[in-house]
């Protein structure tokens, strides 16, 4: 079992291989052998755009056999989809905008550690994106 926390994974991976497979249009039969080939050739993080057949099988397929790889979707386009992704195991959300709705929903509560990627900063604890130190409006929710 993995004990780093999701940032340090995702960290961990894009050292490994700065890569993401998007793996749009997989059907829920594919995936498996898909995800196979994907992560024997060092793959570890792995995209199901949210507008494929059955996404949520897809990604629950995935994260079954996978794990240690963070597996989930693209395409997040709201907070009802985050739940979806979390509950079918994903554990990775690219959304092609900054909702905040978004946003906020993906961050777990209990986290306090900053994630930054690229420049890009999400602070959990007041759930403030940044950029170069200059906070974009999202603001603190409590």
């Amino acid at each position: 079992m993995n004990t780093l926390t999701i940032p340090e994974q995702f960290s961990r991976a894009l050292q490994q291989l700065p890569l993401v497979a998007i793996l749009r249009g997989l059907t829920p039969q594919e995936a498996p052998a898909i995800g196979h080939a994907l992560v024997d050739s060092g793959f570890a993080l792995i995209e199901v755009p949210l507008n494929s057949p059955r996404p949520l099988d897809s990604i629950a397929a995935l994260a079954a056999e996978h794990p240690d790889h963070l597996i989930g979707a693209g395409t997040v386009l709201s907070a009802a989809q985050v739940r979806e992704v979390h509950a079918a195991g994903g554990r990775l959300m690219v959304s092609p905008n900054c909702d905040a709705a978004v946003i906020r929903r993906a961050v777990p509560t209990a986290t306090e550690e900053v994630i930054e990627v690229q420049g890009l900063r999400l602070d959990p604890v007041s759930h403030r994106v940044t950029v170069d130190e200059q906070a974009l409006d999202l603001g603190p929710t409590e």
